[in-house]
């Protein structure tokens, strides 16, 4: 999801029952009344043993804890990202190079684990593009690639050698005994349909031969000189059979093993310098090890502001980290206004009120809705915990009139409840003597 999407609601630090019931309820209200972005409420720290049991009584889950704004590799990385098997042709990770432009394929287990990359920008990876058959075959390349690699049907029911050497590709033709080809024990012969060649081939004790021809029937046809040998058939000619080795080499044997990752929860910033540094797009980790998508310089470079609304506080001490790069959309509050500043005029909501979740109360109202039997449960041990259950010196009329409404709401007796939770904020009933000392 991008990050435009998404529009954090937040307290202040060290926060209370106020802040996280009104950052919470807040998001659900402007959820409501903007589908069109994902409102995603934070605390800036633990929540308080009060704040936990009044999410627990309505039933609600915690808002996530989230100090830092300053964006994570997570949110900023494409997760758009095509990947390979080991056992995959070299052919196949060069169309996703080549044809979609990535600058690297990681290269997958079953389990989703990273275990190499191909990537046209590591020095090791520059033959790709320039094969040299007669460099690779034999070395990154073996008989059972092949027949895996381009699907050769067997024409005989000879097995390979088990303790044949890994051998060569010998391009091979009808007078491959007179002109007294090379061919060693464990070398795979590519011929023309040749009974004398495939005789050659088992004399020499060749792990197998391959016969190209666009007609099955002659390829069939000088089986029976093979001996021992077994003998595939390809679909095409030597020359096609011939270029197109290179592009069977098996992934396995041209990844890079030693390579960078990034993890998902990583600050973008912290990982701005290794990304200079690096000339492919960087494997990005979940806290599984499992690939979930890359992380380049495009990514690296992307500043856009991250839109937040702050709630119960107006103090520049007291908001979240990473503030000055974000866009401030909106503060709710109900003290005085600090020293905030914003790029943009915001819209401002500061009530003299007893509590930011009586201001929250008051948007349902005025947008025609009503808070669930849960946000009112919140709302109303918000008020009651900053309020001192409508007993402090900042207690209006509009908290007493709200709280008795949220009562009703929530089906709870107002005194009753409210005793509880202020009983859930005192120390003295289950604190630490010596810490209390």
């Amino acid at each position: 999801m991008k990050r435009s999407k998404v529009i954090f609601v937040a307290g202040h630090q060290r926060p209370d029952a106020d802040a996280a019931v009104s950052a919470c309820v807040a998001a659900r209200l402007k959820q409501r009344l903007d589908p069109a972005h994902r409102y995603q409420p934070l605390l800036l720290g633990e929540p308080n043993a009060q704040t936990c049991w009044l999410f627990e009584q309505a039933g609600v889950e915690l808002p996530t804890v989230r100090p830092d704004l300053r964006p994570t590799v997570g949110e900023v990385m494409n997760p758009r990202v095509s990947t390979v098997s080991a056992q995959a042709r070299l052919a196949d990770a060069l169309h996703l190079l080549q044809g979609h432009r990535f600058s690297v394929v990681p290269v997958v287990d079953a389990a989703g684990g990273v275990v190499g990359i191909l990537s046209p920008a590591l020095p090791q990876s520059q033959y790709l593009y320039h094969f040299n058959a007669e460099d690779y075959l034999g070395q990154l390349l073996d008989y059972a690639d092949v027949v895996r690699a381009f699907k050769l049907r067997r024409l005989n029911r000879r097995a390979p050698a088990s303790d044949a050497r890994p051998g060569s590709f010998v391009i091979a033709h009808a007078e491959i005994a007179r002109h007294r080809t090379q061919i060693h024990p464990g070398d795979v012969v590519i011929s023309a349909p040749s009974e004398a060649a495939l005789r050659y081939a088992c004399a020499r004790r060749a792990a197998g031969v391959i016969i190209c021809d666009p007609n099955e029937t002659e390829a069939r046809r000088c089986c029976r000189a093979a001996g021992d040998v077994p003998v595939h058939w390809f679909r095409g000619s030597v020359m096609a059979l011939a270029v197109s080795l290179p592009l069977a080499i098996p992934v396995r044997n041209t990844m890079a093993t030693e390579f960078h990752t990034v993890k998902t929860g990583q600050r973008a910033d912290q990982v701005r310098e290794l990304v200079a540094r690096t000339p492919y797009a960087l494997p990005v980790l979940n806290e599984q090890g499992r690939l979930v998508g890359v992380f380049s310089r495009r990514e690296a470079l992307q500043n856009e502001p991250q839109p937040i609304i702050l709630v119960d506080h107006f103090e520049r001490t007291q908001t979240v980290l990473g503030f000055e790069q974000a866009e401030v959309r909106e503060i709710i509050d109900h003290h005085r206004v600090g020293n905030l500043e914003t790029v943009h005029p915001v819209r401002v909501d500061c009530r003299p009120v007893g509590s930011t979740a009586t201001i929250v109360a008051c948007q349902f109202a005025e947008a025609g809705l009503k808070p669930d039997a849960a946000e009112a449960l919140l709302l109303l041990g918000a008020i009651i915990s900053d309020t001192l259950l409508l007993t402090s010196p900042t207690t209006t009329d509009i908290d007493r009139k709200v709280a008795g409404q949220l009562a009703r709401y929530a089906r709870r007796d107002l005194a009753v409840f409210g005793r509880e939770v202020l009983r859930r904020n005192d120390e003295l009933v289950d604190g630490d003597p010596a810490r209390l000392v």
